[in-house]
This record gives structure tokens, sequence and C-alpha cells, in this order.
């Protein structure tokens, strides 16, 4: 079994009350990032460790457990969060159960910038709930280093935009484009997308969850097409909806890791 210090209920804090939902969907993102991580490992060198980074990563619930299950000499993770408080935990958690885990505090623009700076190249990226132009960036950053992502996107309606008269949103210093791809700008006015974006930050206690539902399903499919035009194949999944109502997955492999 997995260290004491790994287990989110007991090295990571998680509440009691969230275990069962919360344990479900950590299991089902592990798995899928596990997979690609398999993938990414035929196009390293030999003995060289597939490298895999966490955004908004909290204390590391996927980036600790996945470095367990596949050990060092398969994979090495950096976990990115600006809470100091959480940085701080998966630092611990890591040490406690001497994993090949590198915490960083800093934004995810952040470490995009670090990224276009030649630094912290990586293969595999994972994002569960990141909130907002969040999860858009962590995606960006995966698409920047040619690597495979596991997003989970969270709450769409928090997407802040920059105005009125264009599509775009400044993160970490950097600009997101909305709607993120040129096949939906060209579907949807900046207004058509911000109201489809408002309705699709729905849960399980908000009225009209059917058309709410379908509003997060043209976000998710507007963000797939963005991975499709830069050159990835990209597979929209769901989580059961009992684990989590914000249960859409994007799981996205480079052509070029398969030639084309």
């Amino acid at each position: 079994g997995l260290p004491p210090s790994v287990r989110p209920a007991e090295g990571g804090g998680l509440p009691s009350s969230r275990q069962h939902r919360k344990l479900a969907q950590l299991e089902i993102m592990v798995a899928l990032v596990a997979a690609a991580v398999l993938r990414a490992a035929g196009r390293k060198a030999p003995g060289e460790p597939v490298r895999v980074v966490e955004f908004c990563s909290g204390s590391g619930h996927i980036a600790l457990p996945l470095a367990a299950v596949l050990g060092p000499t398969l994979v090495t993770c950096i976990c990115v969060d600006l809470n100091e408080v959480a940085i701080g935990l998966a630092k611990e958690r890591a040490e406690a159960a001497a994993l090949p885990v590198e915490p960083l505090c800093m934004t995810v623009g952040g470490f995009r910038q670090r990224v276009l700076q030649g630094g912290n190249m990586f293969d595999v990226g994972v994002a569960l709930h990141a909130c907002g132009a969040a999860s858009d960036s962590s995606m960006e950053a995966c698409l920047q280093c040619d690597a495979a992502f596991v997003i989970c996107p969270c709450c769409v309606g928090k997407v802040n935009h920059a105005g009125a008269a264009n599509y775009t949103e400044t993160e970490g210093g950097l600009d997101l484009q909305y709607p993120r791809s040129v096949a939906f700008r060209n579907l949807l006015s900046h207004q058509e997308y911000t109201a489809v974006a408002s309705a699709a930050d729905w849960h399980d206690q908000v009225p009209q969850q059917d058309a709410r539902r379908q509003a997060k399903a043209v976000v998710e499919a507007d963000r797939a097409a963005h991975a499709e035009e830069c050159g990835y194949r990209v597979v929209q999944a769901q989580m059961p909806i009992w684990c989590t109502p914000k249960n859409d997955v994007l799981v996205g492999i480079p052509r070029s890791w398969s030639g084309g």
C-alpha cells in the first residue's frame, strides 16, 4: 500500500466528509496520468524518468501517489501551487516518503514563463479542478512543452475576460484567448462565449442543470478543439457524476508522439 504520508486522508489531511468522492476522483486521475506516463516513457532515453507536473496541486494528492506507485526510475514529479501552506505540506509528505517530488510555490502562469525561458520542461501535465483560467493555463503549459495532459476543469464561469472588445485574459503575464479555439472563435462572439461560460459554471444544487451541463459541454469542446488545432489527439471523457458534478476530463496526447 501507499506510505502513510502519501495517503490523501492521512498525509494530506482530507476531511472524512469528502474522502469517498475525492478518493474516487484521485484514483481516476492517477490512472489516466499513469497511462500517459507509460506512453511518454517509450520516448525517453534508457534510465531517464518521465517528468510529470501537477498544476494547482495543493499538497500533491495526484503527484505523490503517482510517484509512489510508479517509482523514481520511471517518474519524477513537480507540484505547482500558489498556496505556501499547501506546498509546504507537499514537501513534508514527499520527504517523509522519500519521493522524487519537487514542490514549487508559484502560479501556473509563472511556471509557463519558466517554460518559455527554457526551464522546467516536462512530459505530462495534470490539473484537477484548477479554477477558471488556471485549467486553460495548465493546458497551455503542456502545449508549450509538447507534453501530454490530463485536465479536469472546474469553475468555468470564473474565467474573467479582459473586456468586451477582445477575447484575451492575462494570467501570469501571458495572454489566453477565448474562445480557446479558432473554430469556436469563428462560431461565437465574445459576448456569446461569455454567456456560455457563465452558464457552464454549475454544480448539483443549481437550477437548470440540463442547460448548464450543455453549456459546459460547449466550453470543454472548445478546449479540446484548441488542443487539436495545436497538434494533439484529444479524448473527452467523464468521471461518474456521483464523485463530482464537474466531471469532464480532457486527455491529450501530441500527434508527434506517434509520428503525426
